[in-house]
């Protein structure tokens, strides 16, 4: 791999975000890992991924984000995950068996 390529990719891998559900299984960490056999297709998939291009060409709806069954089910998601994980709170499972941290 040539160098601007390699510095072109870790570019590209510090532009993926951590995730605070699976800090253990850390995809930035993987493929740096194999970055030396990264292929120039290997590196346009990349582009594409941390550009959000699929964000852009596929976006969630609203129909889609607010399910008629419970229109704040994803807020209510995402503000378990944020509070305090205490033994009562909904996450708590993912605390003490996935090794999960409220981050740095």
């Amino acid at each position: 791999m040539a160098t601007a390529t390699r510095s072109q990719v870790k570019k590209l891998l510090d532009a993926i975000p951590i995730d605070p559900l699976r800090p253990h299984a850390n995809l930035r960490q993987v493929l740096a890992n194999r970055q030396d056999s990264f292929t120039m297709r290997d590196v346009s998939a990349l582009e594409s991924l941390t550009s959000n291009a699929y964000k852009r060409e596929f976006p969630l709806t609203d129909k889609l984000l607010r399910p008629a069954f419970k229109p704040s089910y994803y807020d209510d998601v995402q503000r378990a995950m944020r509070g305090p994980q205490t033994p009562t709170s909904p996450f708590h499972f993912i605390t003490k068996y996935f090794r999960w941290t409220s981050g740095p």
